[in-house]
């Protein structure tokens, strides 16, 4: 990785907590999370579409973070809902394809939880949002699996530094987070 990539990183990171915080991604307040948990603070991407210049420097950033510091892949994974934009900007500027995954077995159609064309031992790199217990990416991995895909990496936007990493760690994946909470609350 040269200098300037790094360079360049950094410096559309810190525009983005900028705009993140200038459009309400990050909302404080009494919130219960997907896990369950109660907290004091909502970090919400879903907006992002609405704001598409912001939209597609985040696409950007995630791109140039790939190609500086993820190995090769095959296909790119959302999961429903929040990260299926994202998997879909970045799916569209490397020119790779894109699968999602459900939060349950449709009941209806073809009754699949895994969306897309995946080959057996082809390589995914799943996207998320937000990172706070792991729990959703665990289950993401585990139903691609089972349809014969291979992960090793995880791309996620922002870590609440809730455990999440390391547990996924603990299941054998490389975790990569851009933005932590705690540098969006330092701005």
């Amino acid at each position: 990785m040269t200098e300037k990539n790094e360079a360049e990183i950094k410096k559309i990171k810190g525009e983005l907590i900028k705009d993140f915080l200038k459009i309400g991604v990050l909302k404080q307040g009494d919130f219960v999370l997907t896990s369950g948990k109660k907290s004091s603070y909502y970090i919400n991407l879903r907006i992002l579409p609405s704001h598409p210049q912001i939209f597609r420097k985040l696409g950007e950033l995630l791109t140039r973070y790939i190609l500086t510091y993820i190995d090769s892949f095959d296909v790119i994974a959302g999961i429903a809902t929040a990260s299926i934009p994202l998997a879909t900007l970045i799916s569209i500027t490397l020119n790779k394809p894109m699968i999602y995954v459900r939060k349950g077995k449709r009941k209806h159609g073809e009754k699949k939880t895994v969306e897309g064309k995946l080959r057996k031992n082809q390589k995914v790199l799943l996207i998320d949002d937000v990172l706070t217990t792991g729990e959703s990416k665990a289950y993401a991995a585990q139903e691609i699996k089972k349809e014969g895909g291979k992960i090793k990496d995880m791309l996620i936007v922002v870590d609440r530094g809730e455990g999440g990493k390391e547990r996924l760690k603990k299941d054998g994946y490389n975790v990569h987070c851009i933005f932590s909470v705690k540098e969006m609350f330092q701005h």
